[in-house]
């Protein structure tokens, strides 16, 4: 049963590759995942091998996902360095990580240059746990490399983004709960080698497989799921510039919305920025970064939406005010400026308005 599932999710990863190719609008992006996806299918094949025992007929194949190990690490991070909108390093140093890992795959270079016969010795000695110490501790290396860069991506994951966004987050816990797992599997991969099994590579290959699956439903529920964590990315790469690190937000929304539905602040015809600003108890800039950030509006929207709702009623009022008293009512100081904020807002003129209301 396993083994069929180890080749399902081969192939499953080999089709995400194939489809990183078909996208109408390619980016870089998309070459990374190809090559992502391309490595996962070659670490499958290589545990269905193992699992299935094909490597014995072929031996051949012995270490053929010892490269998809060493490539994982720096692809990887590079992917996600480009998802989640950091500066990265020039390509030329991206090549060299590259060239380093896949360096340490000459080591290997002894053995996959034996005999038949002496393979199978080596891959029977991988299955009674009997290695030679130079064998073990290869592998060892290069499952240590990936462990590097797992390490990295976490340390940069927790950095990026806050605790309170992570809570708040279901795209991002997903993001940690995938680098858990990686986590944990390679921890598993390190004991394994280090103590001669060779289970690891089974069932690495199931947890690899289990993770296939999950980004498929994934992919087909969120379509927009990796988009999303980069938004999220770039949301927070704002928050490190941001005036407001030490305010407590929830406080200042508080603050905000006495002013404006109790105290009804927009009604003063001088206000501005600066007044609702000391109102609040923040400075100018760290004001308007509040609404920007926090209200997803300027302190004109905020003031003309307030205005607007108020005169939306007093013009459906039984008494017989004018569009100009209104107008002023409302804190506005023309009646020319508040017929074209006021069919801005409802699509109507102020007059229009009124006449649809008495029809009710």
């Amino acid at each position: 049963m396993l083994d069929y599932f180890l080749v399902f999710s081969m192939l499953l990863s080999l089709l995400f590759s194939l489809g990183e190719l078909n996208v109408k609008v390619k980016s870089t992006i998309n070459y990374y995942l190809f090559i992502i996806f391309l490595l996962l299918a070659l670490f499958q094949f290589n545990s269905y091998l193992w699992s299935s025992e094909l490597i014995i007929t072929f031996p051949h194949f012995l270490y053929i996902h010892i490269p998809s190990v060493l490539l994982l690490g720096p692809i990887l991070e590079r992917y996600l360095n480009k998802m989640w909108d950091h500066n990265l390093d020039k390509f030329s140093g991206f090549l060299k990580k590259c060239f380093f890992s896949i360096s340490y795959f000459f080591l290997f270079i002894p053995n996959l240059i034996k005999s038949t016969d002496e393979k199978l010795k080596i891959i029977n000695s991988i299955y009674l746990g009997t290695e030679t110490f130079f064998d073990k501790y290869s592998k060892l290396g290069s499952v240590l490399i990936l462990f590097f860069y797992i390490i990295k991506i976490t340390i940069r994951f927790s950095g990026d983004f806050r605790s309170s966004t992570l809570r708040k987050s279901s795209t991002l816990k997903i993001i940690a709960f995938i680098l858990i797992i990686a986590f944990v599997t390679t921890i598993n991969s390190l004991i394994s080698v280090f103590l001669g099994s060779m289970g690891s590579i089974v069932y690495n290959g199931a947890v690899v497989g289990v993770f296939l699956c999950f980004v498929y439903v994934i992919r087909q529920r969120y379509p927009e799921f990796f988009l999303e964590v980069k938004k999220i990315a770039e949301e927070e790469k704002k928050y490190k510039f941001s005036q407001l690190k030490k305010i407590d937000l929830d406080t200042i929304k508080l603050k905000l919305d006495r002013l404006l539905k109790v105290d009804k602040v927009y009604l003063q015809e001088d206000i501005s920025l600066s007044i609702l600003a000391g109102k609040v108890g923040l400075t100018n800039h760290q004001f308007s970064e509040f609404l920007n950030q926090e209200e997803k509006i300027n302190f004109f929207q905020l003031i003309n939406k307030y205005r607007i709702e108020d005169a939306k009623k007093l013009l459906l009022e039984k008494e017989n005010k004018t569009i100009l008293s209104v107008a002023y009512q409302v804190g506005y100081q023309n009646k020319s400026t508040f017929n074209e904020l006021f069919k801005k807002e409802t699509g109507l003129t102020p007059t229009e308005w009124k006449k649809k209301g008495s029809n009710l």
